[in-house]
């Protein structure tokens, strides 16, 4: 069992390649490197402004009052 968790060893001009690896090369040429950290959020990502601001008047989401209607909530526009 622990001679088939073994990887072969490559040669330097790439001989003895298995069927993962040729299939781990395959998806990278598609995929690229994995990425690290929250991939919603990169490195260097700035939110844009309008998503912060309400579509109705236009205000920030903070100045809004939220309102709770017993399992129901919303937010009322200042006025």
């Amino acid at each position: 069992m622990l001679t088939m968790l073994k990887r072969r060893k490559r040669g330097s001009d790439g001989a003895g390649e298995g069927g993962q690896e040729k299939f781990e090369k395959l998806m990278f040429s598609f995929m690229g490197p994995p990425q690290i950290g929250d991939y919603k959020a990169p490195e260097g990502y700035v939110p844009d402004e309008a998503a912060t601001l309400c579509h109705k008047c236009g205000q920030p989401w903070d100045a809004h009052e939220r309102v709770h209607t017993g399992t129901f909530a919303y937010r009322r526009c200042p006025s």
